[in-house]
């Protein structure tokens, strides 16, 4: 699937591309009107720059529960 792709926007001024967010999930294709489901990259921009500098492997063992709402048309 498309977990773990990127949700990128462009800027107004130099017209880059930055990444905004990490796809965690989707209950459907991405052509219908339910929400995806993000990570927001800016509160973690630390502790990647750490990872990439130290090239460390790291391996995550913890889970979050959420709860899941529907939304209908």
């Amino acid at each position: 699937g498309d977990s773990g792709g990127p949700l990128k926007m462009t800027t107004t001024e130099t017209k880059a591309y930055s990444i905004v967010g990490v796809t965690s999930f989707r209950q459907s294709v991405c052509m219908d009107s339910t929400p995806g489901i993000y990570t927001r990259v800016n509160k973690y921009v630390d502790w990647i720059d750490s990872i990439i500098r130290n090239k460390q492997l790291v391996i995550c063992s913890h889970s979050t529960t959420l709860s899941v709402r529907k939304y209908l048309n």
